[in-house]
């Protein structure tokens, strides 16, 4: 009879970020490639070109598909395809992950504004008050 040799569980930890796409239990920070900013140049040339057309002409048709193009096709789908990686990535070799799940929007929502006694709004700092303006 055959010894059952359960799989080796490994996992990982994922915390998304504000200031990093990424970070890994390993200690791995993980950036976004800047798919747009790659292609600005070529993005704006065309756009100063199509600037320069009478609207709704033929060639401005063709450029503006052109310009539509360009952005679908080389800069969305490269994000798409740098996603899917990604992913792959992750899950190759592990087979937990832990995934934060926050609300982000309530992360960088602003403090709301506060008044004290003499009617002057309080510091930008949430609650803070100064001793003098404590009441």
């Amino acid at each position: 009879m055959q010894k059952f040799n359960p799989p080796k569980i490994t996992h990982a930890c994922i915390d998304l970020g504000l200031l990093h796409y990424a970070l890994t239990s390993d200690g791995e920070f993980i950036e976004v490639p800047k798919f747009f900013r790659k292609s600005e140049h070529r993005l704006s040339k065309l756009q100063v070109r199509l600037a320069r057309k009478q609207k709704h002409s033929k060639s401005w048709k063709i450029l503006k598909r052109k310009i539509a193009k360009l952005y679908q096709i080389i800069i969305a789908r490269q994000h798409l395809d740098w996603q899917f990686k990604l992913a792959y990535y992750f899950f190759s070799d592990v087979s937990v992950i832990f995934v934060e799940d926050l609300q982000i929007a309530n992360l960088v929502r602003r403090c709301k504004a506060k008044l004290a006694n003499n009617g002057q709004f309080l510091p930008k700092n949430c609650g803070y008050a100064p001793p003098l303006l404590r009441g």
